[in-house]
């Protein structure tokens, strides 16, 4: 019924058809209502929602078109080859046929200039709602006259009016987060060592570019070998909201060490906060019964090295620097945050 009655409905038509109406492309799911549509840019694959919960309905084909509702236009968002590229602006009048369109099957759209915030596309008909009800019946003939002659045949009744739309169901509520787990019991202190020299550390905050997932970090003073421990925040103390990133160190060398993030930066305000440090090996004892030399002791926690100073930590605590002190100092986190992984040897 929708191609049949397309001359009667716009005289301007936008071939192919578009998919689905979209919230726009994320790579996490964004909040949505039932029987809303969005991509996800990692492995391009279109989700629909039911009930709250958003369900993987398949991959983006090669030339699939899409409306997209996260543009102040709802410009149409074309799919070619593994990019993602806007239609030209739309134009007041256009009709287009959206093939899947929540519950409703497949639904007419027309584009309005005057909608939304810079236009919008307002929904027709679909195959849930119909277009007009059944004719009337027919009136009954007039009697006849007294002249013998036939009576006036009777009017046609009205058309019955249009069936109304179902109402959308309500989304479920969101489960309730679980409880954290207990701390594990502090393993016992050791013997105290021989006093020996403090361990080389050194720490900045770097800035990360928008639209990187690796990044490299120079060193200001070179380590003798690749094996120090890096310790490391991200930070984000501009956008709200921010992204959340976990992150994991995939290489040192002497001068630098590479950082990888879970995803694509999305602002050019996050930044790496990080300490590094070298720790070096104790010393062997001393021949023909005389003491041995003491050894150079390395640092056996944060606070040991001499210019970071821990007060009072609580979970998720971050290290920041101080330049007034020149001091690594424990504080809240007000910004974005991440998870580091280490290599074997910290």
């Amino acid at each position: 019924m929708l191609i049949d009655n397309k001359s009667n409905i716009a005289s301007s038509w936008i071939s192919p058809p578009a998919r689905a109406r979209i919230l726009g492309v994320y790579n996490i799911p964004p909040v949505g209502a039932d029987g809303d549509y969005y991509i996800n840019y990692i492995g391009n694959h279109l989700y629909f929602n039911v009930g709250g919960m958003w369900v993987d309905i398949g991959a983006v084909q090669n030339n699939d078109r899409f409306i997209d509702l996260s543009d102040a236009s709802e410009r149409l968002y074309d799919f070619h080859i593994g990019t993602y590229t806007y239609h030209p602006q739309n134009q007041n009048g256009e009709a287009i046929v959206v093939i899947e369109d929540s519950t409703a099957g497949s639904s007419i759209y027309i584009y309005s200039e005057t909608a939304g915030i810079n236009g919008s596309w307002l929904r027709y008909a679909g195959s849930g709602t119909g277009f007009s009800g059944t004719s009337g019946t027919s009136g009954t003939s007039g009697s006849s006259g007294t002249s013998g002659s036939s009576g006036t045949s009777g009017t046609s009744g009205s058309s019955g009016s249009a069936g109304t739309s179902g109402t959308s169901g309500s989304s479920g509520e969101t489960g309730s987060s679980g409880s954290s787990g207990t701390s594990g019991t502090s393993g016992s202190s050791g013997s105290s060592g021989t006093s020996g020299t403090s361990a080389e550390g050194q720490g900045s905050i770097y800035n990360i570019p928008n639209g990187v997932r690796t990044f490299d970090v120079t060193l200001a003073t070179p380590f003798s070998n690749d094996t120090y421990p890096v310790v490391g925040s991200l930070l984000n103390e501009a956008d709200i909201p921010t992204s959340l990133y976990t992150f994991i160190i995939t290489d040192r060398t002497t001068n630098q060490f590479t950082v990888e993030l879970s995803g694509i930066t999305d602002s050019g305000n996050y930044k790496f906060s990080y300490i590094v440090g070298q720790a070096a090996g104790g010393g062997g004892g001393g021949s023909s019964g005389s003491s041995g030399t003491s050894g150079v002791s390395g640092a056996g926690t944060l606070d040991d090295l001499t210019d970071v100073e821990i007060t009072s930590p609580q979970d998720g605590d971050i290290l920041v620097y101080d330049s007034t002190s020149n001091m690594w100092i424990n504080q809240i986190n007000t910004g974005g945050t991440g998870t580091a992984y280490f290599p074997s040897g910290w």
